[in-house]
């Protein structure tokens, strides 16, 4: 069995290791997060813009024609 004071250092080194691990973990699942969620603004930026290709074919800037209006006056009024 070693000294107090070696066993100190290793609980110390022990400590640090688990510290040291938890951080990996941590900054390994932020940036995995990070990733999806970039992932997921890429598909969403993706589709808009698909859907702007795709919807300037269905869609025309000419008028689509209308039925002619008719004004009628009304001469039933007497003044």
């Amino acid at each position: 069995m070693g000294t107090a004071k070696r066993e100190r250092q290793k609980a110390n080194k022990a400590m640090r290791e688990q510290e040291l691990a938890r951080k990996q973990t941590r900054s390994r699942t932020i940036r995995i997060g990070l990733m999806v969620a970039a992932a997921i603004v890429a598909v969403f930026v993706l589709v808009v813009i698909a859907g702007r290709f795709i919807d300037d074919e269905d869609t025309s800037d000419s008028f689509a024609p209308t039925a002619p209006i008719t004004v009628v006056a009304d001469t039933s009024a007497t003044a």
